[in-house]
């Protein structure tokens, strides 16, 4: 009897640490680690970033369009690590400017190309300056999609510029092909004057992608004409 006595309160002991063990496993399961540099978030895999795992980043703003989209506002911000997508409600239109620093908190998602932040805050907190040496890339190298949300610089010669209500798309000719670069409409700007000129322009590389999430091309997502410098003006009129 006093056996038997003795081993009920074992088992119960030994019940109570399995049970505990299994609810902190499961406390950990179900508790992701927070997520805190772009290049973390942008390396994900779709079912990863489907998983909605947390995402705190401060960052600076290198875009802000809450035009280009009418499912969301876009922002492009860029840590230490490198860019990363932002997508924020298109309304109403945030108070940001490129070279903010900023607080956002979110979640990962899949994005249509590649895993973005979603469902974000971001809250202003000072003020930064944008990358100062973006990376030099060739056509070539984004397409292969590895520049994705990075800050980089393309040289080519201006084609065409399309003016719209809000956005302006600028067709580029650089070497192999052709790409378009993005910005926001400022008033009084004459974009009409970067036509068969060559330039510079620095912004963040996007792709453009198909509904199998395949590139097909590329944008340029850039802030202001201080972000394009024009290296060769346009030819003369000589009419």
């Amino acid at each position: 009897m006093r056996v038997r006595r003795m081993i009920v309160p074992l088992v119960a002991l030994a019940v109570a640490c399995l049970t505990a063990g299994a609810q902190l496993r499961s406390a950990s399961q179900e508790t992701p680690p927070i997520m805190t540099t772009a290049r973390g978030v942008h390396d994900l895999s779709p079912e990863e970033a489907a998983r909605d795992l947390p995402v705190h980043l401060r960052a600076v703003v290198t875009y802000y369009d809450p035009y280009i989209d009418a499912r969301h506002g876009a922002i492009f911000v860029h840590d230490a690590s490198g860019g990363i997508f932002v997508d924020v409600p298109a309304r109403p239109i945030l108070s940001i400017k490129p070279g903010a620093l900023v607080d956002i908190t979110g979640v990962t998602a899949p994005g249509d190309y590649a895993a973005v932040v979603h469902s974000s805050q971001v809250r202003p907190i000072g003020q930064s300056s944008l990358p100062a040496k973006p990376l030099k890339a060739s056509l070539t190298q984004l397409l292969t999609g590895a520049l994705d949300c990075q800050w980089v610089e393309v040289e080519g010669r201006v084609r065409s510029a399309h003016v719209g209500p809000n956005n302006v798309v600028i067709g580029v000719a650089a070497d192999g092909g052709m790409l378009t670069a993005v910005t926001v409409r400022q008033p009084g700007v004459d974009y009409d004057s970067l036509v068969d000129s060559l330039v510079r322009i620095d912004g963040n590389a996007a792709p453009l992608f198909n509904q199998r999430r395949q590139m097909v091309g590329v944008h340029l997502f850039f802030p202001t004409l201080r972000q394009v410098t024009v290296i060769q003006q346009a030819p003369r009129d000589p009419f």
